[in-house]
């Protein structure tokens, strides 16, 4: 149950991390710092639960993928795969993925 008590003679008060506040206008009725917990609490809302994730299953990683442009050009001349070293990376490795799953 919240220990915070609304102010019996502010009807339209909310409650702000400040303090109290008319619900109208916005002005500070009561000074009073509240933490993010108390707010909380005091509106009812239920605390959030971590929910335990499963670590990420273990995929195998192609070694295409940390290869920078030069090396892909590299590896395409060392598998006689013809590429031409001007296409961008991106090209360059659907070449290559191209001519190895043939």
């Amino acid at each position: 149950m919240s220990t915070i008590t609304k102010p019996r003679w502010a009807k339209n008060a909310i409650i702000d991390p400040r303090g109290w506040r008319d619900s109208k206008t916005g002005e500070l009725l009561v000074s009073k710092r509240f933490t993010r917990e108390q707010i909380e609490e005091y509106v009812g809302v239920e605390p959030e639960v971590e929910d335990v994730v499963d670590p990420a299953p273990v995929t195998e990683t192609n070694p295409l993928d940390a290869m920078k442009k030069a090396e892909l050009v590299e590896f395409a001349e060392q598998n006689e795969i013809e590429v031409d070293a001007s296409l961008k990376k991106a090209e360059i490795r659907a070449v290559i993925d191209a001519a190895l799953a043939e």
